[in-house]
């Protein structure tokens, strides 16, 4: 019972959830709820499987874009191209600043 209640809070139930999934007497388990219940849970993990994969690929092209410096540019100057390529501030021209 122990495993059944640590995997299960490892997949995202809450304790709540599970005193309402298992009820003390066995032979009241309400069959559709808990086969309900445990779609509805999978759906769930299959969404943050998803935003995690997007996150993934973001934080990837972010540092594939850092670790690609133009070997002429300071770190000051690449930090402001790849934050401008991704909309995070106004791109400016090194002439522009002086």
């Amino acid at each position: 019972m122990l495993k059944l209640i640590t995997t299960a809070q490892q997949a995202g139930f809450t304790l709540e959830e599970l005193t309402a999934l298992l009820p003390s007497n066995i032979e009241n388990w309400d069959h559709g709820s808990l086969l309900d219940t445990l779609k509805q849970k999978v759906r769930d993990i299959e969404e943050v499987q998803k935003r995690l994969a997007e996150s993934k690929s973001q934080l990837l092209e972010v540092l594939a874009e850092i670790e690609n410096k133009p070997s002429d540019m300071d770190c000051a100057d690449n930090a402001k191209r790849v934050l401008s390529q991704f909309g995070m501030v106004q791109a400016s021209s090194p002439s522009s600043e002086s």
